[in-house]
């Protein structure tokens, strides 16, 4: 099938605005070039159009409330409580199963419910809870999931023929079987660098959580050129070609990249893009944010990098608190999102937030004071207690743990640090600054997160920095987490859906550059072996 006859279907659909561009849809094969096929969004946009305005079939539609999400559907056919039948899908209401889990006080692990009701509504405390049991392991009826919760998410979808079935129950147990996205998150001060070695000890660190491909991959930069492109490409190269370049923006010398695995891109909206300088005034725009809103099913996500003012004295410390406040402020989400959750945090109307880059934040205390205990936490790495405590007294002096109740980060969390401050070092060293400055060491890069309730759990795999790279005056830092996600069972709000949007043009480079490096890993091959041939004849 041709690209045109597949922009053609998706546009005569009224769940599309507008049109989707050829250049974005194409089998992403190994070699990254587009052999043209549509994917199965065609069938189902035209499943959902030819229901639209029509009677509700099936009879009887019950919508039933968080207490009794237990019922099945035909448990409730049984009882005779037969509703009234709604005419056309507009009269539908939506109810949502999670909404008193979402607004409840407790952690996902304390709600009183049954293990089966926890697999229903998505609680987990552990990767554990999220496994989807094969038929032949179920001995019991709470190992179940795949039957009985795939049952009541249709049923409430049935309640809403809007609802898209391309980000629907069917397709999340196929791309996604556990219902479960890892993700990680980078950050880096670059310093000003324009041409990168390696990053895979950044990105794909040997022997830890991110060994294996995450699904998605965030990565803020600071300090860069604005001119993103070589960056973007040396991403590509690192994660490889089973994932593609999904958005990516820039802000002065701020930027960040959103890299998805190959088939999620179908089950994405289009990005929802943030941007504000914090200082007009600067040239170079170094200080700032940059901001990413979607949808990946039913999940809604927003990922923020951000660079705010240096310096080490109150007054700097005042800045950065009121430039978290106004970063808030600047975020760009869905117009229908906040007014129809009724939010006052705005941060409540979102899932998942990730909030990551070079905070500034730094430690309260003298540089001898700092140099002293990070000099005896490098001897005591055996004596976990001591090491602790060392750790303790060095987060102790940290700005952001001491002021974050001041800002609007107060309900962000952050996974417990373990590593040692990320700045700032001289140049290609493990020496902290040298200079005639002698900046107090201090844990200026960081990734916060938040989710908007307990039915939306956040499982942190792993928090540290890479010292392997020392390109920069500043240490990478990453972070691997594990999120539930959910399917969509109501219509988007004011969003155009992705169909396959993704960076090709940095995709193809990346192509370019792996083959130009396969050709001459092959050259030195053929050269040595006909160099040992020589000398054999010799």
């Amino acid at each position: 099938m041709s690209h045109s006859s597949s922009t053609s279907s998706l546009s005569k659909s009224s769940l599309r605005k507008n049109s989707i561009s050829p250049k974005y849809i194409g089998r992403h094969n190994e070699d990254g070039l587009d052999e043209a096929f549509v994917h199965p969004i065609d069938s189902m946009v035209n499943r959902v159009e030819e229901t639209r305005g029509s009677p509700i079939p099936n009879g009887v539609i019950h919508v039933f409330p968080i207490g009794d999400i237990g019922n099945s559907a035909e448990s409730i056919a049984d009882s005779g409580t037969a509703r009234s039948r709604p005419t056309s899908v507009q009269d539908i209401p939506y109810v949502d199963p999670l909404h008193n889990v979402l607004t409840s006080d407790l952690n996902g692990s304390q709600i009183w419910l049954s293990s089966k009701d926890k697999r229903r509504l998505s609680i987990i405390s552990s990767s554990d809870d999220i496994r989807v049991t094969p038929p032949s392991e179920r001995e019991s009826k709470d190992e179940v999931f795949a039957e009985t919760a795939a049952k009541e998410w249709k049923s409430l979808g049935n309640q809403s023929l809007n609802v898209d079935h391309l980000f629907g129950l069917d397709q999340l147990n196929k791309h996604l079987p556990h219902h479960r996205l890892r993700i990680f998150v980078g950050t880096w001060n670059v310093n000003g660098q324009s041409t990168f070695g390696s990053l895979r000890d950044f990105i794909i660190p040997l022997n830890t959580e991110a060994s294996e491909l995450c699904d998605l991959y965030a990565v803020g930069v600071q300090e860069g050129v604005p001119e993103f492109r070589s960056w973007d490409v040396t991403l590509q190269k690192t994660i490889g070609l089973t994932h593609v370049l999904y958005a990516s923006e820039t802000v002065g010398t701020i930027h960040i990249s959103i890299f998805l695995r190959r088939e999620l891109i179908w089950f994405c909206t289009k990005p929802v893009i943030s941007r504000y300088h914090l200082r007009l005034i600067n040239q170079k725009n170094s200080k700032g944010f940059v901001g990413v809103f979607f949808y990946i099913f039913g999940t809604t996500v927003l990922f923020m990098t951000s660079h705010l003012t240096a310096g080490h004295s109150a007054e700097s410390l005042d800045v950065r608190i009121e430039q978290l406040n106004r970063i808030y402020k600047e975020i760009q989400l869905p117009r229908n999102l906040e007014s129809n959750m009724r939010v006052i945090n705005r941060f409540d109307a979102i899932h998942y937030v990730f909030w990551f880059g070079d905070f500034n934040f730094r430690l309260e205390e003298t540089r001898k004071n700092v140099e002293s205990t990070i000099g005896e936490l490098s001897t005591i790495q055996t004596d976990e207690v001591s090491h602790g405590e060392h750790m303790q007294k060095l987060l102790g002096w940290d700005q952001l743990r001491n002021h974050k109740f001041t800002s609007i980060v107060h309900d962000f969390n952050e996974h417990p640090i373990s590593f040692l401050p990320t700045y700032k070092f001289d140049l290609n060293s493990d020496h902290y600054d040298r200079s005639s400055k002698q900046r107090t060491p201090s844990y200026t890069d960081r990734i916060l997160f938040r989710s908007n309730g307990p039915g939306n759990p956040i499982i942190c795999r792993r928090y540290t920095s890479v010292n392997e790279i020392k390109s920069s005056d500043h240490r990478p830092v990453y972070a691997v987490f594990d999120v539930k996600i959910r399917p969509q069972v109501r219509s988007l709000p004011d969003l155009e859906i992705g169909a396959g949007y993704f960076n090709r043009e940095v995709y193809t480079a990346a192509v370019g550059y792996l083959r130009q490096e396969q050709a001459l890993k092959k050259s030195a091959v053929i050269k040595s072996k006909g160099s040992s041939t020589v000398c054999n004849i010799l």
